[in-house]
């Protein structure tokens, strides 16, 4: 019999040898998928946006103008106002979706390309500088943001 065995025999010893720390001795194997944030008043809003930008176009910033120039707005500061975009910080993944449809096929890519020049790696913010480089602007993104004043009014 060896000092394990002879504990383990002494009265009010456990005799089951519990978390010994081996190593699958607590790993998870189920996934878990939670459906908290999809109760109506606390759930995530979310939002896809993409911007095709033409083969040929090589200064997007100019070819946004142009757009914003054909809604009548002289610059890309004055459509701002009207193109309702997102408030506060938004989480941002990349996304295979397609975007949802917004007034005009021109002031929804309007509208896509400044958000797009408003995110970085990792978020969108709306006071962030408006950034119009090619690795920002043909990225396929879903946004998402989750109402934590719903959330933490549960209680």
């Amino acid at each position: 019999m060896n000092a394990f065995e002879e504990h383990i025999q002494t009265p009010g010893c456990s005799t089951l040898l519990n978390n010994m720390g081996g190593p699958t001795s607590r790993a998870r194997t189920e996934k878990i998928k939670s459906s908290l944030f999809d109760i109506p008043g606390i759930g995530c809003t979310r939002e896809m946006h993409m911007l095709d930008v033409p083969r040929d176009v090589v200064d997007i910033e100019h070819w946004l103008l142009a757009i914003a120039l054909v809604l009548n707005w002289n610059t890309l500061e004055e459509a701002l106002p009207h193109l309702d975009l997102p408030a506060g910080r938004w989480m941002i993944f990349p996304s295979e979706g397609n975007p949802a449809p917004f007034k005009s096929l021109l002031t929804r890519k309007l509208r896509s390309g400044i958000i797009l020049s408003k995110c970085n790696k990792s978020h969108y913010s709306p006071d962030s500088p408006m950034i119009f480089t090619k690795s920002r602007l043909e990225r396929k993104i879903e946004m998402v943001r989750i109402n934590l004043n719903g959330y933490y009014e549960m209680d």
